[in-house]
């Protein structure tokens, strides 16, 4: 049986609840994500990847903590990811805007 193609938002079921937030997979870049969560490990702070694409509020308080420590590289990768956020909800509340 042959599938569409995915949606672009991840839907995942947590405890029979659909998360309230899903974070569109097209934010990141497979690299930028396994890199941050491969920077992140460096320090002793594990990150879950599936858990960065579906929930908003996590991979916001894992980008803001990578911000805090003292590693440049790290520091801008995690304000480059941050400013995806910004850019998709400006798209989103021009596109409201403008149907209305």
């Amino acid at each position: 049986m042959a599938y569409a193609s995915t949606p672009s938002t991840d839907h995942r079921r947590t405890s029979g609840n659909y998360l309230a937030a899903p974070v569109p997979q097209s934010y990141w870049s497979a690299t930028q994500l396994s890199s941050f969560t491969f920077l992140m490990s460096g320090y002793g702070l594990p990150v879950c990847s599936s858990m960065m694409l579906g929930d908003i509020a996590y991979a916001r308080e894992q980008l803001r903590l990578a911000c805090t420590l003292d590693d440049h590289a790290l520091q801008q990768l995690a304000v480059d990811m941050l400013s995806n956020f910004t850019h998709m909800r400006s798209a989103a509340h021009a596109a409201v805007q403008w149907t209305h």
